[in-house]
């Protein structure tokens, strides 16, 4: 454990000082601006009980199912051997690059009054309403599986095959073999899933605002609460409101956790991948093809709608519904692009900088600061939204300026909002660096600042590159929070594309959603490529060396 310097000491009151300002503050703010009259009100009138009841189902079940759908991916990807798993994979990732408000739209063009299915195969009749319920459920689900995914992908990675191999050599059924082994090791993966999804279907704001109909929500009343009306304490006693059911499922979620011991990375290594049975890999490919047919189905149906002249009345194949929609927004990308890159690599190397105070000091309060930097990312976005729209619509004695109107309000936002993650990304890649390397920089008289520089941050680069790549993506198309700090002067491209759905030009949005996706892609390729180019240069200088 490194001994503290000045300069240690100096970062960790620095850090502690932005994460008070910008994320503390923030909460406290809203939870300052209302009192108990203002939650009594909420907890006694049905016209915002119901949304917080609507909004806890609609989170329950777009987490049982998305995380259903995830398990049965990565079960299928990492424990069967079916061919083209990597294609799968990928495919079913794509709803991470895009808005989660695409697939509304997308299911507006499918399922909605002038759908195609509903015109061209139903013959005008509707199964359902698309405007509801089902909508949302449907919509959520698609956007929010690949979390699932994502997360169990590790949890499969993790488990050592020699414990299915142990329990098929003691007679067991590959179905016993699933659910007495597989099953049980897969739960804290699982109740992770449930979690996360949870809470992003709770403090989901574009998908309801488009598909709500009658079926209220709690995010988009408090948004309506602020927007048309400018009833401040209102807006922030529904956004605290939001938060009691998240702190909830995560009191459970650790309940579950530290109730099962499911170590399973030891000294030994694992045996080789058990082969698949038919069935297994039969169910595989089927729950593969239709997640995949559905993610090209709503995804191909942008594409679609960005080349149709006027959805629901011209279906001319036109490409000028690109021009129109760069020629209106050409100034939020470029503004969503400044911004986004600006924020992506002071999210990673924040969030590497309190990592390591957290991890390789004995500061007091070190915990404190972690668990202050995590806060951003544990609330519902509509929370940190009003919150800064109330701790930064005028100067304070800290902060000399007024940031709401400005794009510094939006950088603040991102950079904070997003730096969780890099925390994460680099306390696990500190985990795995070995003490002992510090230790003998330190023995030969290198001061903790001078080790962090020269050693410790070159072997988390990866850690800081996962974090701004992260950062990058979430600042281009992320909608929730963001939406309540943007202006006139200052607007962003998620909030002009939500825009253009709400006023019913669908092509033009379908145009603009394909243009977001795109330069997502681009740059995350040009990302990769130079992280490559970067990763080739330093193997060839310590070979060389």
């Amino acid at each position: 454990m490194a001994r503290t310097d000045w300069k240690i000491t100096a970062w960790f009151f620095g850090a502690t000082i932005v994460v008070s300002m910008f994320i503390l503050y923030p909460l406290g703010k809203v939870f300052g601006a209302t009192n108990l009259t203002h939650f009594f009100d909420c907890l006694t009138t049905s016209y915002f009980i119901k949304p917080l009841w609507n909004s806890v189902m609609l989170g329950a079940t777009v987490a049982l199912a998305g995380t259903l759908i995830g398990f049965l991916l990565a079960y299928a990807v990492e424990r069967s051997r079916i061919r083209g798993a990597a294609f799968f994979d990928t495919l079913c990732t794509i709803p991470v690059v895009a808005p989660p408000f695409l697939v509304a739209m997308a299911a507006i063009m499918l399922f909605g009054r002038n759908g195609i299915v509903v015109k061209h195969v139903l013959g005008g009749k509707e199964l359902f309403s698309v405007y509801g319920f089902w909508g949302l459920f449907i919509t959520e689900t698609l956007a929010y599986f690949p979390t699932a995914l994502l997360v169990l992908k590790g949890t499969m990675r993790a488990m050592h095959f020699t414990y299915q191999d142990a329990a098929r050599s003691l007679g067991a059924t590959r179905w016993q073999t699933f659910v007495r082994v597989t099953l049980p090791l897969a739960i804290p993966g699982i109740t992770s899933s449930l979690l996360l999804i949870f809470i992003e279907s709770l403090a989901d704001f574009g998908n309801p605002l488009i598909l709500s109909g009658s079926y209220q929500v709690l995010s988009v009343q408090a948004y309506l609460q602020m927007t048309a009306i400018y009833d401040i304490p209102g807006s922030a006693a529904l956004s605290i409101m939001l938060l009691a059911p998240s702190l909830l499922v995560f009191v459970i979620h650790k309940y579950v956790v530290s109730r099962k011991v499911v170590t399973t990375i030891t000294g030994k290594s694992g045996a080789s991948r058990a082969s698949s049975g038919l069935g297994s890999s039969i169910l595989g490919y089927g729950v593969c093809t239709a997640i995949s047919a559905s993610v090209i189905l709503f995804y191909g149906m942008i594409l679609v709608g960005a080349v149709t002249k006027l959805w629901g009345v011209d279906a001319s194949f036109v490409f000028s519904n690109f021009a129109k929609g760069m020629q209106m927004g050409w100034q939020y990308v470029l503004r969503s692009v400044a911004i986004a890159l600006a924020s992506a690599p002071i999210t990673g190397m924040l969030g590497m900088m309190i990592a390591y105070l957290v991890i390789r000091t004995k500061i007091p309060g070190r915990s404190l600061l972690e668990f202050s930097s995590l806060l951003a990312f544990a609330v519902p976005g509509t929370i940190i939204g009003i919150g800064y729209i109330l701790a930064f619509k005028e100067p304070h004695w800290f902060l000399p300026v007024t940031l709401q109107g400005t794009g510094w309000i939006i950088l603040a936002l991102f950079i904070f909002r997003n730096m969780p993650v890099g925390l994460q990304s680099a306390t696990s890649g500190l985990a795995q660096i070995d003490k002992t390397l510090e230790e003998a920089a330190r023995s030969l008289g290198a001061s903790p600042t001078l080790v962090f520089r020269r050693i410790v941050l070159p072997l988390l680069m990866p850690a800081f590159i996962s974090g701004a790549i992260y950062s990058f993506v979430r600042a281009m198309t992320q909608i929730s929070a963001v939406i309540f700090v943007v202006s006139g002067k200052w607007n962003l491209l998620t909030v002009f594309l939500l825009g253009l759905v709400e006023n019913g030009e669908l092509s033009i949005a379908a145009a603009v959603g394909v243009v977001l996706v795109l330069i997502v892609l681009l740059a995350l390729g040009i990302l990769k490529f130079l992280v490559h180019r970067w990763q080739v240069r330093s193997l060839v200088k310590a070979v060389w060396i």
